[in-house]
Parts: C-alpha cells; structure tokens; sequence
C-alpha cells in the first residue's frame, strides 16, 4: 500500500508492505516546500495485529491527524 498527502506547503509519502520477518513495515517521507527542513524518512515496523487494533479502535476516525501521527503513535504505544 502506497500513498501520499500534500497541501502545498507540507508533503507526506508512505509505503507499507508485509514482511514475514517484521510484520508491516511502515516508511514514511515527510518535508516541507518552505525549505525549513529536509525531507525526513523514516521507518517502523508493528505486528498485523496491532495494526488491526488501530482499526478496531478507530485511530484513524481523526480527520486532523495524520498518518505519520497514527504509526507514530502506535509505535510509542507498543509493549516492546
């Protein structure tokens, strides 16, 4: 799965992919046109179920979050 946001003035591309070894790996490339910063990239990986539990749980019901926040978020939430 493959997708994109941009406004003009802030970018976000991600790509998730399955991976029998580490689950869905989740890359994410934000920046900024305003040459305020260097796109940024990075990568995180979680289980298929606790991406199931994002759903079940609405996660992504927040129109002004965004996908970075939702992985990201997920992340700093996972018992490691």
């Amino acid at each position: 799965m493959s997708g994109s946001y941009d406004d003009g003035i802030y970018f976000e591309n991600y790509q998730v992919h399955l991976d029998s070894k580490n689950g869905l790996v989740i890359t994410l490339i934000t920046g900024s046109y305003t040459g305020q910063a260097f796109p940024i990239k990075d990568t995180e990986n979680i289980s298929v179920e606790d991406f199931r539990q994002l759903i079940l749980n609405k996660k992504f019901a927040d129109k002004t979050t965004s996908l970075s926040d939702v992985f990201h978020m997920t992340a700093d939430t996972i018992d490691r």
